[in-house]
């Protein structure tokens, strides 16, 4: 049995090509922004504990990380 073959139009390679430019991006975004996130945690985690602030700091940073849904950390 044949599989039906798309479309080769012009429209629907540019259409294609533009959704995947789009999930590309957002997926970049998304990344770029879980990373700053995780290193303003990281700062601000580290700052209490040399400080001495907080003191439930230490508490936290012996818990597991929450994981962001997104691929690697």
């Amino acid at each position: 049995m044949k599989r039906e073959r798309e479309p080769s139009s012009k429209a629907y390679r540019q259409d294609r090509f533009e959704n995947t430019e789009r999930a590309a991006k957002e997926t970049i975004e998304a990344e770029q922004r879980a990373r700053r996130e995780k290193t303003k945690r990281l700062k601000e985690l580290r700052l209490s504990q040399q400080g001495g602030k907080d003191p439930a700091a230490k508490e936290r940073s012996s818990a597991p990380p929450i994981p962001s849904g997104r691929g690697a950390d």
